[in-house]
């Protein structure tokens, strides 16, 4: 019988993204303080880029987040046209004003 202790997270939560940046950051930076330490700088060297990535990947991974939505909200657009902002956000699920800035670039919907 598992320990009730434990924290198990879904597998969906490990393989996001944005979960692993914050663990390999958290590696990359602890690791890194530990070779300062121990003024060994080519593991400092390769360690800041663990963390440089890891801040990319986290980054990436933001940003993709918003091309989801943005997608959403066109598809949505596309089969109901001329609908108002507040009936796409929420049949998509997003707040009106990310409708309504998705709106705004595309010159899609009238808000």
């Amino acid at each position: 019988m598992p320990d009730p202790k434990e924290v198990h997270l879904s597998k969906p939560a490990i393989r996001s993204a944005r979960f692993t940046a914050l663990i390999l950051l958290a590696l990359g930076a602890m690791n890194a303080w530990t070779a300062q330490q121990a003024e060994d700088y080519v593991s400092l060297s390769t360690e800041l880029c663990l963390c440089v990535c890891a801040a990319r990947l986290f980054g990436a991974d933001l940003l993709q987040r918003g091309y989801h939505r943005d997608r959403a909200v066109l598809a949505h657009v596309a089969a109901h046209p001329g609908a108002a902002t507040r009936h796409v956000a929420r049949a998509v699920g997003v707040s009106e004003r990310v409708v309504a800035q998705t709106a705004f670039e595309i010159s899609l919907i009238d808000t």
